[in-house]
């Protein structure tokens, strides 16, 4: 163990005095810090300070708002303590973490409450919906069913109406019971509320509490954090970004911060500093701080820039053929100088395939493949996901360590007594049949009996055990099929049975990555290109400019060199977010404020 004084962050990483103050301080705290400030890092680098400077078993748990936030904690958190202080980190999002309180504790609710333990987890209440009968209801009843989603979002079921009330019940006693996880939340807050010891078998199993992307959650959630942990005596540590909240729309509580500081008697600190961004990117987000309503700050940049690095770029065509031939021609010239593809990042505010579809295929008659990453980014955070990538490049023959390790440690779980080396030499005997067996396949359907191959070696039960967000319902098999899926097209697409290149295909490590500007947070790459700086793509802006403009800086702080936004006077054969507006003529008068300030920034 090493004393708190002499403690230091490992080399490489750069911090300045306020985040070593955080890192070490024993107070609870809120952290704002902006785009590049390396939220995640600080988080990481303050597991390893409490896990090398405590000498108590010490346990942190970390509770994110989106999946991909969750396991890249983890993952650095691992990386920079070690694979032994795995049990002693649970990285959960708001969801798992009602979902694993109900799944434990779930006979504790009362009869009229408490779903059946094999109940279905639904995306949305809209789902749920077409799962009865209109029949059920009047047309009145109808119409507010369909708008029914921000009530059951209450954690005073009293608060809905009738029919609400209905289709509540419907949900909870049907076979099996059909949730949200915002019905989740709201039954583990009952359930808190009439067994107090649950709440405090809870917070007495951590020490500390880390609370990511803390300007999305919602205000159920904060009620479930609340609950639980407020007059405890454990050390609860938020960070955030009020200039990325971008999540309104889902409920997002825009006085978390303040609710917070108030419950927690937290103290606040600021991390100023942006490592992501070129010099002049950075003065670019500060300029859009004036939009935002934020007060500018100095903000400090890598040492490793130049003080005049940075390009921003608009451009203007008559319509998107004229962008995606131009777009195209640019992407190309910049892998031809020696750009990885996967250092360049489309962005869209919505719907990718309607304003990428042609530069997709402009870019495949120069062998360059480009994907749209929704589908993918969710299953690549999958622990199934995972453990089967590695299987498979176990089973080519490929002596990839972090592969054996993931796989190791999946089989040191299920075993009792640990996975011993009788245990090691078993698993190797396994993977070589199945190599010597499976591994010369021809055909897509040879491809999907490998894989399920694995997926019974690995035992689908012990998968369950070890990973219980697997555990109810189908949830498990549907990733395995959804994964299978894609790995096929891969398989397809490359025309290879070449493991590894299949591998690193579906990993994304060649590829350009098209995603929503929701889907890029927590990512950066060094070449943003943002298509589609128009009215129709920011079609809500006049109802909730602050949020637009808060996705509009999350577009603009991907970026670590360049970025370039676009605009099209016309949409050929498009189909846009919202039928009101024309799908050929375009305009940004709505978000002049946005485009004037694009366009005074501007260096093409």
């Amino acid at each position: 163990m090493k004393r708190k004084e002499d403690w230091s962050a490992v080399e490489g990483i750069i911090l300045d005095s306020v985040a070593y103050d955080i890192i070490k301080s024993e107070k609870s705290l809120l952290v704002t810090a902006g785009p590049g400030a390396g939220k995640t890092e600080i988080l990481a680098q303050k597991s390893s300070f409490i896990f090398e400077t405590t000498r108590k078993e010490t346990r942190i748990l970390a509770i994110s708002f989106k999946r991909d936030a969750a396991v890249n904690l983890k993952d650095r958190v691992l990386l920079r303590c070690g694979l032994k202080y795995e049990d002693s980190f649970d990285s959960y999002t708001y969801d798992a973490f009602a979902k694993q309180i109900l799944d434990q504790y779930y006979r504790i609710l009362p009869d009229d409450n408490r779903p059946d333990i094999n109940y279905i987890i639904e995306d949305g209440v809209g789902d749920i919906i077409k799962q009865f009968s209109i029949d059920s209801y009047n047309r009145s009843d109808w119409i507010t069913l369909k708008n029914i989603r921000k009530k059951l979002d209450s954690t005073r079921i009293s608060m809905l109406n009738q029919p609400g009330l209905k289709l509540w019940d419907e949900l909870l006693t049907s076979k099996p019971s059909r949730l949200t996880f915002s019905m989740i939340t709201i039954l583990v807050l009952r359930m808190i509320s009439s067994s107090p010891i649950i709440r405090n078998i809870i917070s007495s199993s951590y020490d500390y509490v880390f609370l990511d992307e803390f300007q999305d959650t919602t205000t159920l959630q904060y009620e479930l954090v609340r609950n639980i942990f407020k007059d405890s005596d454990i050390t609860l540590i938020a960070v955030g970004d009020e200039k990325q909240r971008i999540m309104l729309w889902a409920g997002a509580d825009n006085q978390a911060f303040t609710k917070f500081t108030s419950d927690f008697q937290a103290e606040r600190k600021e991390l100023m500093f942006n490592f992501r961004s070129a010099p002049k990117l950075i003065e670019f987000q500060l300029e859009v701080y004036n939009i935002l309503n934020v007060n500018k700050i100095s903000i400090g940049h890598n040492p490793l820039y130049k003080e005049d690095e940075g390009y921003i770029s608009l451009y203007e065509f008559d319509d998107n053929n004229f962008e995606s031939i131009c777009i195209s021609n640019e992407i190309i010239e910049k892998i031809k100088s020696g750009t990885n593809p996967k250092d360049i990042c489309i962005l869209t505010k919505q719907l990718p395939i309607e304003y990428t579809g042609n530069i997709i295929k402009l870019l495949g008659e120069e062998c360059i493949y480009a994907r749209i990453e929704n589908e993918y980014q969710d299953l690549l955070k999958e622990p199934i996901v995972k453990l089967i990538i590695s299987l498979l490049d176990l089973v080519e023959g490929n002596t990839n360590p972090n592969s054996w390790l993931i796989i190791s440690n999946y089989f040191d779980k299920i075993h009792i007594s640990g996975f011993k080396i009788e245990n090691m030499i078993e698993l190797d005997k396994n993977i070589r049949n199945i190599s010597s067996s499976k591994m010369n396949f021809n055909s897509k359907e040879d491809l999907v009996e490998l894989i399920d191959t694995l997926v019974a070696l690995l035992d689908v039960n012990k998968i369950k055990m070890v990973f219980t967000e697997y555990s109810q319902g189908n949830y498990l098999m549907d990733i395995i099929k959804k994964f299978s899926e894609l790995y096929c097209r891969e398989y397809i697409r490359l025309n290879t049975s070449k493991i590894h290149l299949i591998n690193e295909a579906f990993l994304g490590e060649h590829s350009i990555p098209i995603m929503t500007i929701h889907k890029s947070k927590g990512l950066e790459f060094t070449h943003v290109f943002f298509l589609g700086l128009e009215d129709s793509a920011f079609w809500n802006y006049s109802n909730n400019p602050m949020e637009d403009k808060s996705t509009f800086f999350v577009a603009l702080s991907r970026a670590k060199k360049e970025i370039s936004f676009t605009y099209c006077s016309k949409r050929l054969n498009f189909k846009p977010p919202l039928k009101r507006f024309n799908c050929i003529n375009q305009s940004h008068r709505n978000i002049s404020e946005i485009y004037d300030l694009v366009l005074q920034h501007k260096m093409n």
